[in-house]
């Protein structure tokens, strides 16, 4: 028999040989709950491959979702039918080719436990009894009557049979070794000729043979010396020989028992191994799912309330989004105002600091004043060539009412601070044409173009007075309120934004509670599939005490069947006893075989020479073999009567 043990790695041996399959796969097994197998059944069927499955009626199977496989063609048959008993066989057949058997079941539970092992047979004859296996299992659950055979028993017998016959040849050997040795010489030719000359007279006639066969058997008799103390000790020495045969046979039988004892032991000890293994196993899934009811669910739970309190806070804070604009045509006049006012105050403050002196070196160079503008295109230029701390200086100082703007509008709350903050840009800008209307005026005046001397109040009369605080004061106002206009824009934009968040926020937080939803659903059937892997190793724990308690009565069963043989066989050689001492016993002691058989050879080697002297050979054949058969009958019936 040719067979593959595998203790390690047993799933992955399966799904190889599954897969190997080119027409069809037969399974029986008792517990099928390996999705992985399962999905590769699937894959399997898709080339074409028919495959048939017998699994046993129970809980666990049936809670099982086999419709990817029917829908694949694939039959499930559910054992046993009522009235035959629990299913537990663990076999499956590839292209009756090879079985796939062992201890193994096709289980989640299997492929993590120790203790389990599967053989790969490639046995024809084995192979066929489990074919036939198959087919009574599926007749069984149609409901057709199936005949129990005991199949392991036959070889049993024929061993029986053939130490039987060992010990008769070898009793039948030296008891010929004693008649051989007994037996006078005979002459050969005489006896040929006696053959030949038979022939002769008869002309070939087989009904001669059987008074030809008797004449040679009586002249043995009388060429056989038999000694009465050598017939005894040849008894004593068969004798002893049957005694041996008995002890060692009682041996043998010893040897079986303690060979079952141990086997029994063996699988005890293993099935023993396996209950422990599931009564850890079930502590472990007792623990995830307690674990699962009394911490995941109630905290997961608990999750749900805090997010939706969450959810209802940012609603309040949920208000509708402002209408969105551009600002983009505000920001870019805001810009040009902010350069004018660079620009204007840039040259009103160059021409308040240095206008008299530059009016007054222009007139030494060309003897009189030039004409004072209010806005001097090259303050910036003129400032650059006396240095950059008057650019430094002059920057500052133009800054300081866009600075002013900035903090009046900023300010919301305190409107005493703010409106200090207009007070101070508007006295500001005031000084400024202040300083502007005087300073042209004392140059007018050194020039004699003004004749009488400054006095502040004609600053009201002077329209370069009024002109710079109109210049000045205008599009300050005008870019505070474009500063402002776009600070709410701004404002409204970020208020969109928030309001865009919160929305984003409460969809995650929706998000979220569906995910712990979905999340306590994944625990709910956690809990189920760790309650039906308890179910499955509390089923293996009861079917392994099943087990060990057919040990027992198994163990029974094959004790008493090593009984049961050596007593056939102490049987048989008390027969062969009884046998050997009627011969020893008899007054005409039986004639040694083989030494018949050598005198009738001698005989019928004449009878052959005067057939082909006489006949043609094809005719000769004919004689000859009808005077062999007369030879073998008369043989066959005289020495099994001698018996």
């Amino acid at each position: 028999m040719q067979t593959e043990t595998h203790f390690e790695d047993i799933q992955s041996r399966i799904i190889e040989k599954l897969h190997s399959a080119e027409e069809n796969i037969r399974v029986a097994v008792a517990w099928f709950t390996d999705k992985e197998i399962i999905e590769q059944l699937e894959e399997i069927a898709l080339r074409g491959v028919k495959i048939e499955i017998i699994i046993s009626d129970n809980e666990i199977n049936r809670n099982v979702d086999f419709s990817p496989l029917e829908q694949k063609g694939i039959k499930i048959d559910y054992f046993p039918v009522k009235g035959y008993g629990t299913m537990h066989h663990k076999f499956c057949i590839v292209d009756n080719k090879l079985v796939i058997t062992g201890s193994y079941n096709w289980t989640v539970n299997a492929k993590s436990n120790n203790g389990e092992n599967i053989h790969i047979v490639t046995d024809e004859g084995s192979i066929n009894q489990y074919i036939e296996k198959f087919k009574d299992l599926k007749n069984q659950i149609l409901g057709i009557p199936v005949e129990k055979t005991e199949v392991a028993s036959e070889p049993e017998q024929s061993e029986i049979e053939k130490k039987t016959s060992e010990i008769e040849e070898d009793f039948a050997e030296e008891w010929n070794i004693y008649l051989n040795s007994k037996v006078s010489n005979y002459d050969k030719a005489s006896l040929e000729k006696e053959g030949k000359t038979a022939a002769e007279n008869t002309h070939g006639n087989p009904d001669v043979i059987s008074n030809k066969m008797n004449k040679i058997y009586q002249s043995i008799i009388e060429d056989t010396e038999v000694d009465k103390k050598e017939i005894e000790r040849l008894r004593v020495r068969l004798e002893n020989k049957i005694d041996n045969y008995q002890n060692i046979h009682q041996q043998e039988a010893e040897e079986k028992k303690a060979t079952v004892g141990l086997s029994t032991e063996a699988q005890r000890r293993t099935l023993t191994l396996r209950i422990q293994n599931s009564e850890e196993q079930i502590k472990k899934l007792e623990n995830n799912k307690n674990n699962i009811l009394n911490n995941k669910i109630p905290d997961s739970e608990n999750k749900i309330p805090l997010y939706e309190m969450e959810i209802e806070e940012a609603k309040l804070d949920l208000t509708p989004p402002p209408l969105r604009r551009r600002v983009w045509l505000e920001a870019g006049i805001l810009i040009l105002l902010t350069g004018y006012l660079f620009l204007f105050y840039s040259s009103i403050i160059y021409t308040i600091l240095y206008g008299r002196e530059d009016a007054m070196n222009y007139m030494a160079i060309y003897g009189k004043l030039p004409e004072m503008e209010i806005f001097n295109s090259e303050a910036l230029t003129l400032a650059f060539e006396r240095g950059w701390s008057t650019v430094i200086f002059i920057s500052f100082f133009t800054i300081l009412p866009i600075v002013f703007g900035f903090l009046f509008h900023g300010i919301k709350k305190k409107w005493i601070i703010r409106y200090s903050y207009l007070l101070a840009a508007v006295v500001l800008d005031g000084l400024l044409a202040y300083l502007i209307a005087k300073n042209v005026y004392l140059i007018d005046y050194q020039a004699g173009m003004e004749s009488d001397p400054w006095e502040w109040q004609k600053v009201f009369h002077i329209a370069r007075f009024w002109i710079v605080l109109v210049l000045g004061a205008v599009p300050y106002l005008a870019w505070g309120a474009l500063f402002e206009h776009i600070n709410s824009q701004l404002d409204n934009k970020s208020r969109n934004v928030l309001h865009f968040r919160i929305k984003k926020t409460i969809e995650i937080l929706k998000e979220k509670i569906g995910k712990v939803k979905d999340q306590i659903e994944q625990f709910k059937q956690d809990v189920t599939d760790l309650d039906n892997q308890i179910i499955a190793e509390n089923s293996n724990i009861l079917q392994c005490n099943i087990d060990i308690n057919h040990l027992e009565y198994e163990q029974k069963m094959r004790f008493d069947k090593i009984q049961q043989d050596l007593n056939l066989l102490q049987q048989k050689l008390g027969n062969q006893r009884d046998k050997i001492l009627a011969y020893l016993d008899s007054d005409q002691v039986p004639v040694s075989k083989n030494i018949f058989k050598e005198r009738v050879t001698t005989f019928m080697s004449g009878w052959e020479d005067w057939l082909y002297s006489y006949y043609n050979n094809e005719l000769a054949d004919d004689k000859f073999a009808e005077a062999q058969d007369e030879v073998e009958k008369w043989t066959n019936e005289t020495f099994r009567n001698a018996k």
